[in-house]
């Protein structure tokens, strides 16, 4: 089973989220970077894959696409 992660953090002065290695573009509020992060999640296509969102020290929110 193959596990990714989407990280919120701080970055370049606002918020992004982080894939493995890979930054998005930074945005103004943790909201909007959260928002922008689900929406990438909704178009991830890996079969047999958990999705997580982990949002600054290790609150996470769960998404398995498994179970849509």
């Amino acid at each position: 089973m193959t596990y990714i992660t989407y990280e919120i953090v701080r970055h370049d002065g606002g918020w992004a989220y982080r894939v493995g290695g890979t930054w998005s573009e930074p945005y103004a509020s943790r909201a909007d970077a959260v928002e922008s992060a689900r929406s990438a999640m909704a178009r991830q296509q890996v079969d047999d894959s958990d999705i997580d969102l982990r949002e600054a020290a290790a609150f996470s929110i769960g998404r398995s696409a498994a179970h849509g």
